[in-house]
């Protein structure tokens, strides 16, 4: 591929990539303390969906529920 060929490539990659872009926003989080919340993790996140979608977020990834032998989910030895 020329040079010029490389150069007109990379333009209408950059020009036409905005416009294919999806305006999308994943809120992913953890935290050792989630074990500690009034209700629960999911139940607060729960009650939080109205400002999470306000502020543009439009999916949520929530750890997977699990049995630890300890309270912060850890399972050593």
């Amino acid at each position: 591929m020329g040079s010029s060929n490389l150069r007109l490539l990379l333009f209408f990659l950059i020009a036409f990539a905005p416009g294919f872009a999806l305006s999308q926003v994943l809120f992913q989080g953890f935290s050792w303390e989630s074990w500690k919340k009034e209700g629960g993790l999911y139940n607060s996140l729960k009650g939080s969906a109205p400002d999470l979608a306000a502020s543009g977020i439009t999916h949520v990834w929530l750890p997977p529920a699990s049995q630890a032998a300890s309270n912060e989910g850890e399972s050593n030895g």
